[in-house]
């Protein structure tokens, strides 16, 4: 159940108590900036825009917790008075621990360079000389970077110094006596910047005598160790240069160090090229230390035995060799015998053949993945072939073919692709002895064609319809097999491309001559 509402008197008096609160915090506000200024603050380069009541530099520092020590620099000092847009710039100082000549310096300083600092701490450095910024051969003239590491073990920062330390450190523990904690702002910059001490180490340049591939060089060399003096010097070393004493050695006045280069030279290997660098007096040593050894029947071009010159190029074939193993069938041969039972043309199987089988084993040689040779290394036979027994017809069948001459009797009759020629297009020089006879010493003229006589034996009488009535008397380069070529007079030549009927005619050639089995 719902109370009665509030009464109008009471509504006014909650919206006047509100206005009056709400004026309040106005001019708190208002008060607020009435009251402060604004000032620009600089710290180690990093800038901030802050409000503020201190009325002065000092107060400032204390006021928003701004970390000073004993060395740094406030701009204005801490007891110049502050003004509206005014600007504070804090550069703070860095500890410096110089070690030069078995002495140790120690200072605060803004320098930003080697050569900065031990000018500050009046160290003289001479031009061969060498310096070291916590542990790191450092250029003198060069900038130092808070990315150096520090030396020692890891050293913890705290967040802020004190405020009673603050404003001591500035100057300011009578001026400034006394801040309540609530007044204080938040820190404005963080933990304070790196303190931990910049260590330098001055090495003195030593003579030491240098053999470089055997010729020696008088020179001066600043480090700890001899390939810090080497680089000192100039001499940068490499991984596979060979350096006696090692690069890790003290360096030491007086001492002979032996400098043994190592040769570049480039590797092609396929289609891959690199350039590399190895201390030896062959190319396969050379190929060995680098990690490319010739292995089995590799080789390179120069040979491996050949000595290592400097920027040379060594080809490298790597060479693999294969063993393919393979069954292949074995073709069976073909007897023949006659039947004069069968026809002519006609065959029977007396006995079918079966194909043997065999197995091989080949040596394939690579040579950068390319294959280039096969050797035939074992061959074993695991099932001999079984030939085919095939009998041939040599019954002959006596038929009747009308030409332009009567009925011919004829015992073949062949399927084949004629062409034609004559004397002058037979392609024999008219200088030629043989020019204009055949191959039976004939003179040429119509009704003489040229066949294979593997096929149709020469002198055999034959007709062509439409050619008519002919002999085999020729042979030709081009005539194979089923192929016939139509002699002509030049006066009366025809052109001949076409396939043809063909029967051969009586009389039956000799039997020494006879093709029993057509191809």
């Amino acid at each position: 159940m719902l109370g009665p509402a509030p009464s109008a008197p009471s509504r006014r008096a909650g919206w006047q108590a509100f206005g009056l609160g709400g004026g309040l915090a106005l001019l708190l506000a208002l008060a607020w900036v009435l009251t402060t200024i604004e000032v620009q603050v600089e710290i180690d380069g990093r800038s901030q825009t802050l409000r503020t009541r201190a009325g002065s530099v000092g107060a400032l520092l204390v006021e928003h917790r701004i970390d000073v020590a004993a060395g740094d620099l406030v701009i204005p000092g801490a007891h110049a008075r502050l003004h509206d847009g005014d600007h504070v710039v804090v550069q703070r100082a860095r500890p410096v621990r110089i070690h030069v000549d078995g002495r140790l310096i120690r200072m605060h300083s803004h320098g930003r360079s080697a050569q900065a600092l031990l000018q500050e701490a009046g160290v003289r450095v001479a031009p061969r000389d060498g310096v070291k910024v916590n542990d790191r051969i450092w250029p003198l003239d060069q900038a130092l970077v808070a990315a150096l590491p520090a030396p020692g073990p890891e050293r913890q920062g705290r967040h802020r110094l004190s405020l009673v330390r603050a404003a001591e450190a500035a100057g300011l523990a009578q001026a400034e006596p006394s801040i309540p904690e609530a007044d204080l702002s938040e820190p404005i910059d963080g933990p304070p910047g790196d303190r931990s001490p910049w260590e330098i180490e001055v090495l003195r340049a030593v003579p030491v005598t240098l053999v470089e591939d055997g010729v020696a060089v008088e020179l001066m060399a600043a480090g700890e160790t001899v390939s810090e003096g080497l680089a000192s010097a100039g001499f940068s070393i490499l991984p596979e240069d060979e350096l006696i004493p090692p690069p890790e050695s003290l360096l030491d006045g007086g001492m002979r160090i032996s400098l043994r280069r190592a040769l570049p030279f480039t590797v092609y290997t396929a289609d891959v090229s690199q350039t590399l660098r190895a201390r030896a007096d062959t190319i396969g040593e050379a190929l060995t230390k680098t990690g490319l050894a010739l292995i089995g029947k590799d080789y390179s071009l120069p040979a491996a035995d050949s000595p290592l010159v400097s920027h040379m190029d060594v080809e490298v074939i790597r060479v693999l060799e294969d063993v393919l193993v393979q069954e292949l069938p074995i073709g069976y041969a073909t007897e023949t015998q006659s039947d004069p039972n069968l026809m002519l043309d006609e065959t029977r199987v007396l006995r079918a053949g079966e194909s043997g089988l065999k197995t091989q084993r080949i040596a394939i040689t690579y040579e950068n993945g390319v294959e280039i040779d096969r050797q035939l290394v074992e061959e074993v036979v695991l099932r001999e072939p079984v030939s085919e027994i095939l009998a041939y017809g040599t019954q002959v069948v006596w038929r009747t073919v009308n030409t332009e001459e009567g009925p011919k009797q004829y015992w073949r009759h062949l399927r084949v692709y004629a062409t034609s020629y004559s004397a002058s297009r037979s392609g024999t020089p008219k200088s030629a002895p043989w020019y204009g006879r055949t191959r039976l010493g004939w003179p040429m003229r119509r009704g003489l064609v040229a066949v294979d006589p593997r096929l149709i034996p020469l002198r055999t009488n034959l007709f062509v319809p439409g050619f008519g009535v002919g002999v085999a008397a020729d042979t030709g380069g081009g005539i194979k097999r089923y192929h016939i070529d139509l002699g002509f007079d030049d006066d009366n030549y025809e052109s001949w491309h076409q396939w043809v009927d063909l029967y051969l005619l009586e009389p039956l050639p000799p039997e020494r001559d006879m093709t029993w089995i057509l191809p």
